[in-house]
């Protein structure tokens, strides 16, 4: 079996990558779920909650398959011929608030799994 944790192989390196994407959907989703706003102001956002950089092509990618899956809702902002502001304004539709606390929930419980095992593994003497 393929460790996903091996970046030198294809598979590990790829299966990272969709983690990565899938943790940053869930984070997208997350900061809009307070505010809709655009992909710089997104951007913005993301580096403040959670410490990160993403670049603009990563978050168009996230956006876009969020969208596709009718979790995230764009719209423009112009008035008339005469755009306000050149981005969209995303926001999170019922069903993206629906699946992001199922997926908070379902890292929790993978968070405590992993905190506990760890635990385990600490208070057991190694041989």
């Amino acid at each position: 079996m393929e460790n996903i944790l091996d970046s030198s192989s294809e598979l590990g390196f790829s299966r990272i990558n969709e983690i990565s994407e899938k943790l940053i959907g869930i984070e997208v989703l997350y900061v809009l779920a307070s505010k809709p706003c655009g992909n710089s102001e997104l951007a913005s956002r993301l580096m403040t909650t959670f410490g990160f950089e993403v670049d603009s092509k990563t978050l168009e990618d996230v956006i876009e398959e969020l969208e596709s899956l009718h979790l995230v809702g764009g719209s423009s902002n112009y008035s008339g011929n005469k755009p306000l502001d050149t981005h969209d304004l995303f926001s999170v539709t019922s069903l993206g608030m629906t699946k992001l606390r199922e997926w908070i929930e379902s890292l929790s419980e993978i968070t405590l799994t992993m905190q506990f095992g760890l635990h385990q593994r600490l208070a057991t003497p190694q041989q």
